[in-house]
């Protein structure tokens, strides 16, 4: 492949969604993983990506904020292997600070690789990984003969990676399609844990889903995406049905359009089924989910939606409005188009390595940080890798479709969580009643630690300040002290148990090693005391 480094470059129309719509609840950043039969050596693995680095420059980026639009800029930034520290697909872009849009860490036999929606889309994340984990098995087992290969085209360019498909593709000419959006169902359930990811994952048969699918004469993500929809479906009551369940699917533009381009470069289609006007059958759904694929994904359907999707960033009066104006308006058309799909469904295809590597790779996955529902599957020899992630309870949903699954033949087996403890730090400061100390206000900070047990700023803290209702009087002496009156506790104060509640919601469960810090013997005492009289854990 030919080497050069990479120059600053605009983001692609996909990418400027992705830094206008992102924050520290909704990150846009998801993970490729790949899990070998063997412990991952860590210094190794540096190696190994350095080397990946030198094949893929364009990923040596940082997002920065220009008067019209954001746009990437080359750096000296080096990716740095970290055991794995944090919640999965946590946030990476924190703005106007200086730092890498993608991070390689590693778990036990797993290697990760999380990247900001801005750099790339699944293909090039999968290219990306790929070549990291080659590199690896290369320098691990070249003493065992494992020879040399070469993953990507030899006359790759790093500007072929640089392509804006996007623009190489777009016609001011093409028809741009009409067609109403629909309202869909909008799962709703109580979230979970302060907000925390949720991530359940499953491996089935991929030779088990192709030969059901080859039977029933569709493709496995048309059988698949029957399957998800009648899942949700399920889970609704009449009244919900009144609104169809509508699924989005990205797609693969390079399937359509050449290119070898690392930026984004995909579309979707958004098959919906209103199961109360249309027949809830199995082969009924399934008829028409094949027939929506079969009209949706051509060439001029395609090409169609770039020409949409291209003409108001190229709009000339738009293009000159300030960049917050833009960010505002990108935010609230997200919001929006929000209500026009129920779930996410993310097919990322078969990955595919060297007969001579596949001996020490267990498997490949796959998931995103999502504000809604979301199904990903990648798969790696016979194992298909599926991946739930959810802020909502929506446990059902999953269950459902393993249990359609199974009755059409295909049993699925749950991958057991793995995810290291992290260190995080809980600093606590108790204001008390005067006579026995029950607390009347708690605030706290969570922060957590990076590997060398200093506080990691990259990390957004957690805060809480709240009231609580004592049993006895608040006292003159700590309203002089503090200013927290009767009347304060009166009209804001909330009892023990919500209090322990907002407090758990902010940890959260991902496993951590706690430490909390205390600013005195005071508010232990404060602590124990009202701990013990209210039988609070």
């Amino acid at each position: 492949m030919s080497k050069k480094k990479a120059r600053w470059r605009k983001l692609d129309n996909a990418a400027k969604l992705y830094s206008a719509a992102s924050n520290k609840k909704d990150t846009r950043v998801f993970r490729f993983y790949c899990e070998l039969k063997e412990e991952v050596n860590p210094d190794v693995l540096q190696e190994a990506l350095n080397q990946t680095i030198e094949i893929f420059p364009t990923f040596l980026m940082v997002l920065r904020k220009g008067l019209f639009w954001h746009y990437l800029e080359p750096c000296n930034l080096r990716p740095i292997v970290k055991e794995e520290y944090k919640e999965p697909c946590s946030r990476l872009y924190i703005k106007d600070k200086k730092t890498l849009l993608f991070e390689v860490t590693y778990y036990k036999k797993r290697i990760n690789f999380e990247v900001f929606h801005v750099l790339t889309d699944g293909t090039g994340a999968t290219e990306f990984l790929k070549e990291l984990v080659k590199n690896y098995l290369y320098l691990i087992h070249k003493v065992n003969g494992l020879e040399p290969v070469s993953l990507l085209p030899e006359d790759m360019t790093v500007q072929d990676q640089e392509v804006d498909s996007f623009l190489k593709y777009y016609s001011k000419d093409q028809k741009r399609p009409e067609k109403r959006k629909l309202h869909a169902f909008q799962i709703r359930r109580k979230k979970k844990d302060g907000n925390h990811l949720h991530v359940h994952e499953s491996v089935v048969s991929v030779q088990a889903v192709l030969k059901r699918s080859r039977e029933l004469g569709v493709s496995m993500t048309v059988f698949l995406t029957a399957l998800f929809m009648m899942a949700i479906n399920e889970e609704m009551s009449k009244m919900q049905k009144k609104k169809p369940v509508v699924l989005m699917v990205p797609v693969n533009l390079r399937k359509f359009f050449p290119s070898l381009s690392m930026l984004n470069f995909f579309n979707w289609i958004e098959p919906g089924y209103n199961f109360t006007t249309q027949d809830q059958s199995f082969e009924a759904i399934l008829k028409y989910t094949k027939e929506f694929f079969e009209t949706e994904l051509t060439k001029e359907k395609m090409s169609a939606h770039i020409s949409e999707l291209l003409a108001l960033e190229l709009h000339p009066i738009l293009r000159l409005a300030p960049l917050e104006l833009k960010n505002l308006c990108i935010q609230a058309g997200a919001k929006y188009s929000e209500k026009n799909t129920t779930a996410i469904f993310s097919n990322m295809s078969a990955v595919k390595i060297h007969a001579s590597y596949v001996p020490y790779i267990e498997r490949f996955g796959v998931y995103t940080n999502t504000p809604k529902f979301e199904l990903c599957l990648c798969s790696f020899q016979d194992k298909l890798s599926f991946a739930f992630t959810s802020r909502y309870d929506t446990v059902n949903i999953e269950r459902n479709f393993y249990r359609l699954l199974k009755e059409q033949g295909i049993a699925s087996e749950k991958v057991k969580p793995e995810f290291p403890k992290t260190d995080k730090l809980l600093f606590l400061d108790l204001e008390g009643t005067q006579y026995h100390h029950e607390i009347i206000e708690i605030g706290a900070i969570l922060v957590s630690l990076d590997d060398e047990k200093r506080i990691d700023r990259s990390i957004p803290f957690k805060h809480l300040k709240v009231y609580c209702k004592p049993h006895e009087e608040v006292g003159k002496v700590v309203t002089d002290l503090t200013g927290i009156t009767e009347d304060i506790i009166s009209e804001k104060a909330v009892d023990y148990t919500t209090a322990n509640k907002m407090l758990t919601k902010i940890l959260g469960t991902f496993d951590s090693n706690l430490r909390v810090v205390v600013f005195g013997n005071l508010d232990k005492t404060m602590l124990k005391y009202t701990a013990s009289f209210y039988s609070l854990g």
